[in-house]
C-alpha cells in the first residue's frame, strides 16, 4: 500500500449508517464518509473527518449533521463558500435527481435532504442513502384486468361526458359519427389490455416455470459507490456487475466540451450514459492524453473491474510501479482458460498478446499502436479521476473482502501482511520490541503471526514446485526484517537453488550472506563461523551469569546486545547429499542454539527420507505447502492432508502448537519489483536509522568480512614496524650461530573459527611450495615475499625465467644471486652453496621448480635437479635458508618435503585431494592470489598481498649475501688490468662464483694445455698467453722451428730484463706455444720430446680433445696430463680427455673463449681474455 495514505482517511461507510456523504466530482472524488452520531468535518486540513486534497478548500470548510435524523449543512466561514443544490424527486418516489438552482449557505444550519449537492471549494459532495435501504423494486407492475383501468378509461370518458352538450345543440348526419365512435373508443380502450393480458397468460403457461429473483443493484456506477461496494465480495451471478466481458464505465473522459444542456434534463443524462460506457470489452483500449490523466482514468478501470469481478474470473497484469495495487488477489497468477487476463501496458513497442485484454496508456495519438481496437482521448478534469491512495483503500478492501468471503483466498499480497509501508514506521516498528514475530499466512481466523522464539526455536518447511515454498521463505523473511532492526536480528540465508530464491533479499540490512551451491568453500567457512559464533555466545552468557540469550539481553546495555541468528536454508535434501557432514553440522547448531539465540529453518521440495530423527526432536514448528506423495505429508505433518491439498499455490498445513490450513503471502512477479520495493524501504530504514541510533545497525557479523581480491601489504601491519616479529630464538649448523631474521608477512587469512582476518608470515628459514595453474598468481607471491625481504633486510636469491617480475628494481645491497633456469651452472652452484650452510641467513624464490629441475638435468644427468632440490628442502633450516617453490602441475612431488604450502586457485577436484586440500574448499572464479594455505594438518583460505617497490625502504643484510656473478661474453687483459685488486702475473681470463680475475704462474717445464673444437678461439688463447710472456722476459717460441736453436745452459744464467736499475732475476726456461699439436707430425712431436730432455721447456699447447686422445706419442701423453687444462667450447666432447664431467661446470657455450679452467682437480667457469 502507498506510504502516503493517511490513516484518518475516510473509508466506506458502515451498513448501519442510514446516509453517507459521497465525493462525486471534483480534484480528490470517490470518497465516502457515514453519517452517525457524529458529525462529518468536511475540508483539507488535518482534523477534517473527510480529508480531500482540493486546494479550494479551506482546512475547516462545511459541517454536515445527521442526528436525530435531521441532515443539516452549515458553513463554517470558508474562503471560497458552500452552495447546496436541491435535489426534485424523479419518476419513482425514492430516485432524487439534482435540481438547476443552487443556494448558498450562510449563517446557520441548512437542512439537507437524500440527493442534495453540497459545492464546497472544487469539490462535489451527494447526500446518498445507503444503497442496502434505497427502494429496488421500482414501479408496480399490472398484475390483472383491473390494475390501471381507471386510469386507462379516464380520457375516452372524458371525451364522452365532453361531447353530450355538443350532440344535444346541434343536428346534421357527423352527430351521429360522433355518436357511434365514441362509445367504440371507450369499448376498445377496455377490450385491448384484456385481449392483451389474455394473450400473455396463454404465453407464461407454455413456458416452464421458472423462479425470478430481483435483480441485485450495486450501487451508483461511480467512484463514491465503487469504494461502498468494494467491501462486499464480487457476485458470480451475470448481471452489470459481474458481466463475464468486462464493460468500460469512463465517466466523461472523451467528451471534450461541456453539455450544454442542464445536468438534470433527460437528453443531458441520455448524451451522459452514451458517453460513459463502451459497448463491450475491446481487445484493445488505448487512453490517449497527459500522463497523470490517463493513469488516473486507467486506475478507475482496474480498481473497477477488481471491485465488479472476482479474482477467479479476472487477471490484471499491472505495471511494476503501480505499487497500490500490490494487494490486490487478482494479480495472482494461474488460473484456467475461463479467466480473463487484463493487462496495462505503458507505451508498448511490441505486437498484442493473443489472449486477454489490453489497456494502452499513451501520450498522444502517435504512441498508439496499429492493432489498438479503440482509442479514448480523456480530456483534463474528468469524472474519473481518482488518486492513488483511492485507489489503494479500494483495493485493500477487495483484498479483506476475498479474505473473509467465508474460506481462504487465492492470493494474499505481501504488501497486506508485511506490515508499515513507510521509513517512519519501519523505524518505529524496530523501536518496538515485538520479538521474532511475523505473519507466515492467512487462516480462516485471519492472518496467523508465528513467533520463532515462543513457536520455535526451529521450523521445517516443505512444498513440491510450484507450491509457493520460496514465496514463503521470501515473506517470511520480510517480514521478520520489518519487526526487528538490523541489531536485533541477523540473516544467514544459504540456497542450494543457485540463488534464485534468496537473491532477491540479498541487500537486505539483516542479511549476513547469502551462499549458494555454487561455492562450498562459502557454505563451509559459515558453517565454521557460525560454530564459533555458538562458542562465543557461551562466552558472552557465562560471563553474565544468564543461561539464555533473551535474560543476556535485558541484563547488557542496547548496543551490546547480542542479534538474534536467523540460519535459512532452501533444498536442505540437495545441501545433505552433496555435503551430509554440512547438514549434520546444522543440526547439531540447532540442538545447542536453542538457548542462545540461533534458529534454524530448513526447506526441501520432498521430506520423506531427509528428516532424520534428530531434525524431527529440534525442528518443532512444521510448515508443509502442497506435496505429491502422501509419504511426504506423513513424514512432515504426521497424515496425508498436505498432499491432499488444493492446487493453489501458497496453501500450506502448519503445525505450531496446532494445526491450521493458511495461505501464505505472495511476493508478486520477479519482473514486479515488489520485493526489490521493500527491500529498498529496509535499507533506507536501516540507513536512516543509523544516522540516529549508530549502534543499532553497527553489530559484529557472525562471520568476517570476505577475503578481499586486492590487498597491500601494508594492510598485513601488527606492529610498529609492520611487520610480524618472532620469538628470540637463533639457527645453528655446524657450530654456526645465525641471527634469527623476521618473517615475511604476505597471506590475507581466513579465520572462521574466529570469526576474523588474520595474517600469516612466511617464517624463517621455512620451506613454503605455492602451487596453482597459469595466471593464479604464483609469480606475484614470489615478488611480494621479494619485496618484503629487502624491507627486512634478508638476503635474497632468486631463480626465475622472468626476473624483472619478481625481484625489485633496486640496488644490488640487498641482492643476492639472480638468474633463470637455462643457466644451470650458476643456478646448481647457487644450491650446493646454499645446502652447505654457507650463505645462511637468506631466502631462496623458485619459479616453476619443475622447468629448474628439468634445466639441471639436461647438464647433470636425469633425476639431478631433483636431487638437488631434495636435499636443499631437507637441510634449509640447519642452513638458515628459507626456500620458497613454485609449481604448475600437481605438486606431489614436492609436497611432502615443504613444510608449508599454498594451492592458489584450486578448481580441480581430484588435483586438490591428491595436494591434500579439503572438497568444500575447491572454487571457481576466484581472484588471482586466492588460494588455500595448508599448514601444520590445517587448511584455510588466504590471498596474497601486492607490494609496490620501496627502495627507501630497504635495509643491508647483517652480511655479505652470496653472489654468484655471470660471465661476461667477453673480456680483454685492459679490461682485467683496471679490476680493482688484480693481481700480478699470467691472466688467463675472470672465472668462478664472483667472475673474478684468474691468474696463475706457469712453471719451467710446466705444460698447460687449451682444449677445444675449431673456432672455439684456441689459437687466440696462446696468442694472448704468449704475448704476456714475452712481456715477462720469458723466452717464447712459436712453434717447432725454433726448437734447433735450444742448447742446454751450463750453468744457471740470469737476465736483467730492462734497464741497468732493474732487479737481476734467475733466468726462466723458455716456452713453447704448440697450436693444432693433434695434428704434428711424429717427428715433430720427437723433436720436441728432444728438445723437452735437454732444456726445462715448458709447453702451452692448443688441441681438438677428442684428436688429443688418439695421439700416441709420449707428447700427447704429456698433454694429456698436463696440470692445467683450459677446455672451451662445448664441455660434453672433453669429458673422457678430462675423465670429469664438466657440463655441470660450464655455461652455455655463449662465444670464443668461454670454458672451464681445470687445475688442480679443481674446476673453475672461465672466459679467456682477448
Amino acid at each position: 500500500m502507498p506510504t502516503d495514505i493517511p490513516t484518518g482517511r475516510a473509508g466506506p461507510a458502515p451498513a448501519t449508517t442510514r446516509f453517507h456523504l459521497a465525493v462525486v466530482a471534483g480534484p480528490d472524488p470517490g470518497w465516502v464518509a457515514p453519517l452517525g452520531a457524529e458529525p462529518v468535518l468536511v475540508g483539507r486540513g488535518p482534523t477534517a473527518s473527510l480529508t480531500l486534497e482540493d486546494p479550494s478548500l479551506s482546512r475547516d470548510h462545511v459541517l454536515v449533521s445527521a442526528r436525530g435524523g435531521r441532515l443539516r449543512a452549515r458553513d463554517l466561514g470558508s474562503a471560497n463558500g458552500t452552495a447546496v443544490v436541491r435535489a426534485r424527486r424523479g419518476p419513482h418516489a425514492d430516485t432524487p435527481i439534482p435540481g438547476r438552482r443552487s443556494h448558498r449557505l450562510r449563517t446557520g444550519w441548512w437542512a439537507l435532504r437524500e440527493g442534495d449537492l453540497l459545492l464546497a471549494g472544487a469539490s462535489v459532495i451527494e447526500v446518498r442513502r445507503h444503497p442496502s435501504l434505497r427502494d429496488r423494486t421500482g414501479p408496480a407492475q399490472p398484475s390483472g384486468v383491473g390494475d390501471g383501468l381507471l386510469g386507462r378509461l379516464m380520457f375516452p370518458l372524458i371525451m364522452c361526458v365532453s361531447s353530450v352538450p355538443l350532440l344535444l345543440s346541434g343536428s346534421g348526419a357527423w352527430r351521429l359519427v360522433v355518436a357511434i365512435a365514441l362509445p367504440l373508443v371507450l369499448v376498445g380502450s377496455v377490450l385491448w389490455p384484456l385481449l392483451a393480458q389474455r394473450r400473455r397468460r396463454r404465453g407464461e403457461r407454455s413456458r416452464p416455470e421458472t423462479p425470478v429473483e430481483p435483480e441485485p443493484d450495486p450501487g451508483p456506477d461511480d467512484p463514491a459507490g465503487l469504494l461502498m461496494s468494494a467491501g462486499a465480495p464480487p457476485r458470480a451471478a451475470t448481471d452489470r456487475a459481474t458481466e463475464h466481458v468486462p464493460r468500460w464505465e469512463i465517466g466523461d473522459a472523451n467528451q471534450s466540451t461541456r453539455r450544454r444542456a442542464p445536468p438534470s434534463s433527460a437528453r443531458a443524462r441520455r448524451d451522459h450514459e452514451r458517453a460513459r460506457y463502451l459497448p463491450g470489452a475491446p481487445g484493445t483500449l488505448a487512453l490517449v492524453g497527459d500522463d497523470e490523466d490517463v493513469a488516473a482514468l486507467a486506475r478507475w478501470l482496474v480498481c473497477r473491474l477488481a471491485v465488479r469481478h472476482p479474482a477467479t474470473r479476472v487477471r490484471l497484469d499491472l505495471p511494476a510501479a503501480w505499487a497500490w495495487a500490490t494487494t490486490l488477489p487478482h494479480r495472482a497468477p494461474g488460473g484456467g482458460p475461463e479467466r480473463l487476463t487484463v493487462q496495462v501496458v505503458e507505451r508498448p513497442g511490441g505486437p498484442p498478446g493473443a489472449d486477454g485484454v489490453r489497456i494502452v496508456l499513451a501520450r498522444d495519438l502517435t504512441e498508439v499502436p496499429p492493432w489498438c481496437e479503440r482509442t479514448i482521448e480523456v480530456g483534463p478534469g474528468h469524472a474519473r479521476r481518482v488518486g492513488e491512495r483511492w485507489a489503494a483503500r479500494v483495493c485493500a478492501a477487495v483484498a479483506a473482502a476475498t479474505r473473509h468471503a467465508g474460506g481462504l483466498p487465492e492470493m494474499v499480497p505481501i504488501g497486506a501482511v508485511v506490515g508499515p509501508g513507510d521509513v517512519a514506521g519501519i523505524i518505529r516498528g524496530w523501536t518496538e520490541d515485538s520479538g521474532l514475530s511475523a505473519v507466515i499466512g492467512v487462516g480462516p481466523a485471519g492472518p496467523l503471526r508465528l513467533d520463532l522464539g515462543v513457536d520455535g526455536p526451529h521450523a521445517l518447511v516443505a512444498g513440491t514446485t510450484g507450491s509457493g515454498k520460496s514465496e514463503l521463505l521470501l515473506s517470511w523473511l520480510l517480514g521478520l526484517a520489518h519487526a526487528c532492526s538490523p541489531a536485533d536480528l541477523a540473516l544467514v540465508l544459504i540456497d542450494y537453488k543457485g540463488g534464485a530464491t534468496f537473491g532477491p533479499v540479498a541487500d537486505l540490512p539483516h542479511a549476513a550472506g547469502v551462499l549458494t551451491d555454487l561455492d562450498a568453500a562459502d557454505t563451509a567457512r559459515a558453517l565454521a563461523s557460525l560454530r564459533a559464533e555458538l562458542r562465543r555466545r557461551e562466552r558472552l552468557l557465562a560471563a553474565s551469569g544468564t543461561s539464555t540469550l533473551v535474560d543476556h539481553r535485558a541484563r547488557v546495555p542496547p548496543e551490546e546486545r547480542p542479534p538474534a541468528l536467523v540460519v535459512m536454508v532452501d533444498e536442505f535434501r540437495a545441501m545433505a547429499a552433496e555435503h551430509p557432514d554440512f547438514l549434520d553440522a546444522l543440526v547439531r547448531l540447532a540442538a545447542q542454539g536453542r538457548s542462545l539465540g540461533i534458529h534454524l529453518v530448513l526447506a526441501t521440495q520432498r521430506p520423506a527420507g531427509a528428516v532424520t530423527p534428530d531434525m524431527r526432536a529440534n525442528l518443532t514448528v512444521r510448515i508443509c505447502l502442497r506435496v505429491l506423495e502422501d509419504a511426504d505429508s506423513m513424514d512432515l505433518v504426521g497424515d496425508a492432508s498436505a498432499a491432499r491439498l488444493p492446487p493453489v499455490p501458497g496453501r500450506a498445513v502448519v503445525l505450531a502448537g496446532g494445526r491450521t490450513i493458511v495461505q501464505v503471502p505472495w511476493t508478486g512477479p520477479p519482473d514486479a519489483g515488489t520485493v526489490h520495493a521493500l527491500v529498498g524501504r529496509l535499507v533506507a530504514a536501516a540507513a536512516d536509522l543509523e544516522t540516529r541510533e549508530p549502534w543499532r545497525t553497527r553489530r559484529p557479523r557472525p562471520w568476517a568480512e570476505p577475503l578481499p581480491g586486492r590487498i597491500d601489504v601494508g594492510e598485513l601491519a601488527t606492529d610498529e614496524s609492520g611487520y610480524v616479529a618472532t620469538e628470540p630464538r637463533s639457527l645453528r649448523d655446524a657450530g654456526q650461530v645465525w641471527p634469527t631474521p623476521a618473517t615475511l608477512p604476505f597471506l590475507r587469512t581466513d579465520l572462521p573459527d574466529e570469526q576474523t582476518l588474520g595474517t600469516w608470515s612466511l617464517p624463517p628459514a621455512s620451506t613454503l611450495l605455492v602451487s596453482g595453474p597459469p595466471g593464479s598468481g604464483r609469480t606475484t607471491a614470489l615478488r611480494t615475499l621479494a619485496e618484503m625481504a629487502h624491507r627486512t633486510g634478508l638476503a635474497t636469491h632468486v631463480i626465475a625465467e622472468d626476473l624483472a617480475a619478481i625481484v625489485p628494481p633496486s640496488s644490488d645491497t640487498s641482492h643476492g644471486t639472480q638468474c633463470g633456469p637455462e643457466d644451470s651452472r650458476r643456478a646448481r652452484r647457487l644450491i650446493e652453496l646454499l645446502t652447505g650452510g654457507a650463505a645462511g641467513p637468506a631466502v631462496l624464490l623458485v619459479d616453476d621448480v619443475d622447468v629448474l629441475c628439468r634445466a639441471l638435468d639436461e647438464t647433470g644427468g636425469i633425476g639431478t635437479g631433483v636431487d638437488l632440490m631434495t636435499a636443499l628442502l631437507r637441510r634449509a633450516r640447519p642452513a638458515g635458508v628459507g626456500v620458497v617453490l613454485t609449481c604448475a602441475g600437481a605438486p606431489t612431488r614436492w609436497a611432502p618435503l615443504v613444510a608449508d604450502r599454498l594451492a592458489l586457485r584450486p578448481q580441480d577436484v581430484g588435483d586438490a585431494l591428491l595436494a591434500g586440500i579439503p572438497r568444500d574448499l575447491v572454487g571457481t572464479g576466484w581472484p588471482a592470489g586466492r588460494g588455500v594455505l595448508i599448514t601444520s594438518g590445517a587448511t584455510r583460505m588466504a590471498q596474497v598481498a601486492l607490494a609496490a617497490a620501496a627502495p627507501d625502504s630497504y635495509r643491508d643484510p647483517a652480511r655479505a649475501p652470496v653472489r654468484l656473478i655471470a660471465l661476461p661474453a667477453t673480456v680483454t687483459l685492459a679490461d682485467i688490468g683496471q679490476l680493482d685488486g688484480a693481481p700480478a702475473g699470467l691472466v688467463l681470463g675472470v672465472g668462478g662464483d664472483d667472475a673474478g680475475p684468474i691468474v696463475r704462474d706457469l712453471p719451467d717445464g710446466g705444460t698447460w694445455l687449451v682444449a677445444g673444437p675449431a673456432g672455439s678461439g684456441r689459437t687466440g688463447a696462446l696468442r694472448m698467453l704468449g704475448g704476456q710472456l714475452r712481456a715477462g722476459g720469458r723466452v717464447v717460441i712459436d712453434g717447432p722451428d725454433g726448437l734447433a736453436a735450444l742448447q742446454a745452459p751450463t750453468s744457471p744464467g740470469t737476465t736483467r730484463p730492462s734497464g741497468a736499475d732493474d732487479p737481476v732475476v734467475p733466468a726462466r726456461g723458455p716456452v713453447l706455444l704448440l697450436d693444432d699439436a693433434d695434428r704434428l707430425p711424429a717427428a715433430t712431436l720427437t723433436a720436441v720430446a728432444e728438445a723437452s730432455e735437454r732444456v726445462d721447456l715448458a709447453v702451452v699447447a692448443a688441441a681438438r680433445p677428442e684428436a688429443l686422445l688418439g695421439l700416441y706419442h709420449e707428447v700427447g701423453a704429456r698433454l694429456r696430463e698436463a696440470p692445467l687444462m683450459v677446455i672451451i667450447g662445448p664441455a660434453g666432447g672433453a669429458t673422457h680427455l678430462t675423465g670429469v664431467d664438466l657440463r655441470r661446470h660450464a655455461d652455455d657455450y655463449p662465444g670464443p673463449g668461454r670454458g672451464v679452467l681445470l687445475d688442480g682437480g679443481r674446476l673453475t667457469p672461465v672466459q679467456l681474455a682477448s
